[in-house]
């Protein structure tokens, strides 16, 4: 109907953990799923994908930083799901032309600079929104999984990208594509490591507040250091990432104080009084934030033309005391 001839595949099951104790939950949702979303895709005229697949895919690289020739040698199940699925789009450019770009992901993470959009910290598992929530005391001691790998401090090694620098490669990635680009896999990252160490010192040192952590042993699927040789996207998309792990940390501060993705979700997409605002304002210990986004949700109340028919009993009013007052759980 919309002649649509570009597909963007996000969706997967992500934790590396989870991924070792329930492989059937990742082979099906990761690799099914991929395989019935590009035939669907192919029938319905998509020419072109952009996938976004994982730096898990390298395992543990023989050399850092890692590059696009290095052996692919997953060493968890979610990696290799991602793995498959390349492999998968691969094939169907041979069988149906279906040209792709696989962007293989370093450490996402990071908020938008105008300090509106960030994570979703209800189901945060990766580390830079754990160990922010832990210095803001929303969230418990963070676990350092592994203190005795070979690095400098012990711990794990990891790329960290802004989102503003992964959402970039996409676009350019599609433009790669209609431009007649071949199927080919691109790391995205800034090519520089940081240690969990070094990620909680640098939040601690943004904050103002100490981190609390504890070390745990090594998580398995984790590997030691992984941190992306960049040059081919440069070369082949004229991409290569403009911000670093200060700006991810500052911005997802700057989000959280601003009320945080919830803030946004509450003034933008729900309509107060349907919705239990107890269940949607989880800014644990940010009491303050209420206060700060009460306007926008006020506003959105009084932006619905047919408000009293739909809640006749129900004033926005009321709904703008009960954001307010409402106890902290």
């Amino acid at each position: 109907q919309h002649e649509i001839t570009q597909l963007v595949h996000f969706a997967a099951y992500k934790a590396v953990g989870e991924s070792m104790q329930k492989p059937l939950r990742y082979w099906h949702n990761n690799v099914t799923g991929t395989s019935l979303l590009v035939q669907a895709a192919t029938d319905g005229g998509v020419r072109n994908v952009v996938f976004s697949s994982s730096c898990s895919v390298y395992g543990n690289p023989p050399i850092v930083p890692v590059d696009e020739s290095a052996p692919i040698a997953p060493e968890s199940v979610y990696a290799e799901t991602k793995a498959m699925s390349e492999r998968i789009l691969k094939w169907y450019d041979t069988t149906h032309g279906v040209s792709s770009v696989s962007l293989r992901y370093f450490n996402a993470a990071g908020a938008s600079f105008d300090g509106r959009i960030g994570e979703d910290w209800a189901h945060a598992a990766n580390l830079i929104p754990l160990v922010m929530k832990a210095a803001l005391g929303a969230g418990p001691a963070v676990q350092v999984f592994g203190t005795d790998y070979p690095t400098p401090d012990g711990t794990g090694i990891r790329d960290y990208i802004h989102v503003d620098d992964l959402a970039r490669a996409h676009v350019l990635a599609l433009a790669y594509l209609a431009e007649g680009g071949t199927t080919t896999a691109v790391n995205v990252g800034t090519g520089i490591g940081s240690s969990v160490r070094e990620v909680i010192a640098a939040t601690e040192a943004a904050s103002g507040r100490p981190v609390p952590f504890v070390d745990a042993p090594r998580r398995g699927g984790d590997p030691v250091t992984s941190f992306a040789d960049a040059r081919r996207a440069e070369a082949v998309l004229g991409w290569k990432a403009n911000y670093g792990l200060r700006e991810i940390i500052d911005n997802g501060l700057t989000v959280r104080r601003n009320g945080g993705y919830d803030a946004f979700v509450l003034a933008n997409s729900l309509e107060p009084g349907v919705v239990e605002l107890r269940e949607v304002l989880d800014i644990e210990n940010e009491s303050a934030a209420r206060l700060r986004f009460a306007p926008a949700v006020l506003q959105r109340c009084l932006d619905f033309e047919d408000w009293t028919k739909k809640h006749p009993t129900i004033s926005p009013l009321s709904v703008l005391r009960n954001l307010v007052l409402l106890p902290w759980v």
